[in-house]
């Protein structure tokens, strides 16, 4: 463990819940998309399906990402120390 950070399993656990997150967030936006299109509001749902190709942009970079720190592990065999103090 870091000093004011995490260690390197703790920011792959970070990654992996990030990427469920998005995905439990874009089937809810996907719902209020479809309902503001049956209630004809189609600018408002062309809005959130906007903000669904954002979420898969989202998940395409923590995918990458968690790719990059697992390959990062497995050619070194041993852990990083990375510090982060804010995610923000």
């Amino acid at each position: 463990m870091c000093q004011n950070g995490i260690d390197f399993h703790g920011l792959i656990l970070a990654l992996e819940q990030l990427s469920g997150r998005e995905e439990l967030l874009k089937k809810d936006v996907e719902s209020w998309a479809e309902y503001l299109l049956d209630q004809e509001v189609p600018e408002a749902a062309e809005e959130l399906r906007k903000a669904i190709d954002a979420l898969d942009k989202a998940s395409e970079s923590f995918s990458k990402a968690l790719h990059e720190l697992e390959h990062l592990h497995d050619n070194h065999g041993h852990d990083h120390h990375i510090t982060a103090t804010s995610f923000s």
